[in-house]
């Protein structure tokens, strides 16, 4: 998939750093399309691109122990959802943090950090198929999870509540909805399908 499918004006947009990895940065971009997260790492630049149209929904979460890896990474395989203890994504001594509820017992109260999941299908196209056959040269869906990590503020309910932001927007969005002028940087209502040029 291309990064430009997913290219029109932000409506929200955050940097997100790797814990483990000092010079790594992750530019992570909501559009009426989609999300755009562009990778920048050691001079070099990696983008992909999740269509709005494969998220299949989002939540937010808190860490049940504290958090030693990334902040967005996106996971991908069978049974990586919060919770699992799976490693999908992360690098050779990354350790991925268990996750639980906001209502939870077994929060991790020390942890300021708030996460937002993003549960995606992503069409995965297939190399070297014929092409007399649609259905396999079409390709297949991947269950991705990405993970962000808020954690601008010293307080975690105010972490949260930006967490909270994305996770309404992208919501809005995946139903065709106006996105809530409290939701937006700027303050502007923002309606799927006008014009983008009032951001």
């Amino acid at each position: 998939m291309a990064a430009s499918q997913v290219t029109s004006g932000a409506v929200l947009e955050e940097t997100f750093y790797i814990f483990s990895k000092k010079k790594t940065v992750y530019r992570v971009r909501l559009t009426e399309k989609g999300l755009n997260l562009q990778k920048e790492s050691n001079g070099s630049t990696k983008t992909e691109a999740i269509l709005l149209s494969d998220i299949v929904g989002c939540r937010c979460v808190r860490s049940r122990r504290k958090s030693e890896s990334c902040v967005c990474r996106p996971s991908v395989g069978g049974g990586g959802g919060p919770g699992s203890g799976r490693r999908n994504g992360a690098g050779k001594g990354d350790r991925v943090p268990s996750y639980v509820d906001d209502n939870s017992s077994e929060q991790d109260e020390n942890d300021i950090n708030a996460y937002l999941h993003i549960y995606a299908y992503v069409l995965k196209k297939r190399r070297g198929r014929v092409k007399s056959d649609p259905q396999q040269a079409s390709g297949k869906r991947e269950r991705t999870t990405i993970t962000l990590r808020f954690r601008s503020f010293d307080r975690y309910e105010e972490n949260l509540r930006e967490a909270q932001r994305w996770r309404v927007a992208i919501k809005c969005l995946m139903r065709n909805k106006p996105v809530p002028k409290s939701v937006l940087c700027n303050g502007d209502a923002y309606e799927p399908g006008k014009s983008l040029s009032m951001l």
